[in-house]
């Protein structure tokens, strides 16, 4: 997705290897949120939001890691977080 994604987003649905964008204007009801992109060693996590400057981390997959993670989504004040994770097939 492009821009933040509670303002105006772009985003691409993938249906039978065609790609199909489309782009639409949404209302802002989530003040502070983050973005996470679960992968298999590691998390990267973005925030953004009113009184807040964008800002990307990246943290382990170990139980201390997401600890770390969510005591700084505490301190920042996030009360909304959305995750995308893909898998191989075998």
């Amino acid at each position: 997705m492009n821009e933040n994604w509670w303002g105006i987003t772009t985003f691409a649905i993938i249906l039978n290897k065609k790609i199909m964008t489309e782009v639409g204007t949404f209302e802002q009801i989530v003040k502070r949120g983050c973005g996470l992109d679960v992968h298999k060693q590691t998390v990267v996590a973005t925030i953004d939001g009113e009184g807040l400057k964008q800002e990307t981390r990246e943290f382990g997959t170990t139980t201390r890691s997401l600890t770390e993670l969510k005591e700084w989504l505490v301190r920042e004040g996030i009360t909304h977080v959305a995750m995308e994770s893909t898998t191989k097939e075998c």
